[in-house]
């Protein structure tokens, strides 16, 4: 069942985003299928409020791409540290 959703241009959707007043940056937008009819997005983004954008972000999604099951990671604004998303485990040193 999982999988990735034929229906659903990624590329559009990141565009989509990117419209929302505030956003710096997107990366690692993931969008799957739960099982039939039951999507999941996930992505690292960076706004300048982010309250504000979250609630905007969620309804255009829900709305125009019918995703119900929206994860957000907030970033930092400044000095973000980007992740190559090429395997399942993530690790960011913010030490250095």
């Amino acid at each position: 069942m999982k999988g990735s959703p034929v229906d659903i241009d990624i590329e559009t959707l990141e565009n989509d985003l990117k419209e929302i007043k505030g956003l710096k940056e997107i990366y690692d937008l993931h969008v799957w299928n739960q099982s039939i009819g039951k999507m999941s997005l996930s992505c690292h983004i960076c706004w300048e409020n982010p309250q504000k954008a979250l609630k905007r972000a969620k309804k255009m999604i829900k709305k125009n791409y019918k995703i119900d099951h929206i994860t957000f990671q907030i970033e930092e604004n400044n000095n973000m540290n980007q992740i190559n998303c090429k395997n399942d485990i993530h690790f960011v040193d913010n030490d250095k």
